[in-house]
């Protein structure tokens, strides 16, 4: 009977450390998806000379990795520019295509408009 009562209380005692598990995992977790959060439990938790430090580190951390990272691009880029072929890539591109040109041509007589309207300058003058 005793070991029933230290069973059922053991049961119960591990059901309340799961509950408790359980709140704090689903506090962490929406703590954790802010930045408020994740601020308030940095700075609860480390000093504040120490979350500088960090934040200079980080940073620190963040421009080597962002120079890297350009610089890599770039090499790549230049790399690959270096083996494209752009006629043929062009020939790829154009292959396939039609073109469709219309022109219209047309013939007109401009001696003829030019004397009338010298013509017609003429007669307003001589008037």
């Amino acid at each position: 009977m005793e070991n029933d009562k230290d069973d059922s209380r053991k049961s119960a005692d591990q059901v309340i450390i799961d509950l408790a598990r359980r709140a704090m995992a689903t506090s962490l977790k929406s703590l954790l998806s802010t930045e408020e959060g994740i601020r308030n439990i940095i700075s609860a938790v480390l000093p504040k000379d120490l979350i500088r430090e960090l934040l200079l580190h980080i940073g620190g951390q963040f421009d080597e990795f962002r120079k890297d990272l350009v610089e890599t691009l770039g090499q790549e880029i230049r790399h690959f520019g270096d083996t494209l072929d752009i006629a043929e890539e062009t020939k790829k591109i154009l292959d396939g295509l039609e073109l469709e040109i219309n022109i219209k041509l047309a013939l007109k007589d401009n001696k003829h408009k030019k004397s009338s309207k010298t013509s017609t300058k003429a007669k307003k003058k001589k008037t």
